[in-house]
This record gives C-alpha cells, sequence and structure tokens, in this order.
C-alpha cells in the first residue's frame, strides 16, 4: 500500500517479524526464509529502519530458561523523503508495565534523549589478527534491502561482532586500564620513599 503512495510516509507499530537473528534472543536461529517478507518489503519500497533506544527487545514470551524467547517486534521505517522532513527522528523503547509489548515512542527531536555510548575502533585490536576475520565474516553476512540498508545491517553486525570478540579476547580492557592509572596516581602522590619508587616502576 504504502509503494502507491508518492509523499513522505512512516509505518509504526507491531509487525510481528524480525530483520534478523540481531532481533531476537532464544529459541530457534532464523533462516532467510523467516525474515523475506520483512526483507521484501524493505527492498519493494527503500523504507528505512529508524532504529532505537532502550531495552533491544520489545516483546518476550514470558516464559523461563531456555523456552524464554525474545524479539524486536514493534519498529518504525520510513521512506527517504519523511526521513528528510525529520533527520533526527528516532524511536525510544519504553517500559511496557502490563501489556505484553513494550511501547514504543516516536521523537522527531531524538537528540535531547539519552543515546547509547557510540561505537569506536580500538587500535589495540589491530595487534591482534583474528580481529581481521571477525570484520570479514561479518561483512559477508547475507542481507536483504536496499544498498544503504545492506551498508548500515553489515556495520551494525560488524560493531556487535566486534564487541563480542573484544570481550573475549581483551577482557574489559578499559576498565583494567583505569583501574591501573588509579593505582599509579595514588603511588605518585605518596611520598618518594624507595619502596614507593619500586612499586610506581612495577605498575609503568
Amino acid at each position: 500500500m504504502v509503494s502507491a503512495f508518492a509523499g513522505p510516509w512512516l509505518v509504526m507499530g507491531d509487525f510481528n517479524c524480525v530483520c534478523s537473528n540481531l532481533d531476537k534472543r532464544g529459541g530457534r536461529h532464523l533462516g532467510e526464509g523467516s525474515t523475506k517478507s520483512f526483507s521484501n518489503f524493505v527492498h519493494s519500497t527503500g523504507a528505512i529502519n529508524l532504529g532505537f533506544i532502550g531495552s533491544r527487545f520489545t516483546w518476550p514470551n514470558k516464559r523461563e530458561g531456555l523456552a524464554n524467547i525474545e524479539e524486536r517486534l514493534d519498529k518504525a521505517v520510513c521512506n527517504q523523503e519523511w526521513q528528510c522532513l525529520f533527520p533526527k527522528a528516532g524511536v525510544k523503547h519504553l517500559i511496557a508495565p502490563a501489556s505484553d509489548h513494550a511501547p514504543i515512542l516516536l521523537d522527531t527531536h531524538l537528540d535531547h534523549l539519552v543515546r547509547a555510548k557510540p561505537f569506536r575502533f580500538e587500535a589495540m585490536w589491530t595487534s591482534d589478527d583474528s580481529s581481521i576475520g571477525i570484520v570479514e565474516k561479518a561483512w559477508q553476512c547475507n542481507v536483504e534491502g536496499s544498498q544503504c540498508f545492506k551498508l548500515a545491517r553489515k556495520i551494525q553486525q560488524t560493531r556487535q561482532d566486534l564487541k563480542v570478540w573484544n570481550r573475549t579476547q581483551f577482557g574489559f580492557a578499559k576498565t583494567k586500564i583505569r583501574e591501573i592509572e588509579a593505582r599509579i596516581k595514588e603511588v605518585q602522590d605518596r611520598a618518594p620513599t624507595k619502596e614507593n619508587l619500586e612499586l610506581e616502576a612495577v605498575y609503568i
């Protein structure tokens, strides 16, 4: 229906489907056919997913253990004309006090809301050759849709895979660095005794 509409448009609500396995936790891994209907919609209309801030999933099946499944079923998509009118628009996932679906809020000026911490590629990752394989694998994932949608989805996949790999390979490096810096400062603030200078040399 939206493909026949010439002006700017936005569709928002429960799509009852997920875009990819990134929008699902628990249950069986989704095959290409499971996301085909949404992919076809995006490809045929040039729809742009507005993304979100807040909890990743909007619907839980409220079961326990291995039977628990959570999915991002509720979303907002628009065409390029609509996004040009509202370039700062975005979606916020709210808390669901009663319904099994979390309410989603469309804000046309999302800049005033607190956004998630931006992703940054760490220079230390290049010291590990396996980082190249992580990027290559993520970039080769099969994505259907417009060229812009494919690019955005592959960047998102690369970002997520690098974060997981970083925790496994380097641990929480920044936290450890801050802890060591705090210890160095503590030692440097002490009197420059032989013992304290030797302790400082251990950290530096």
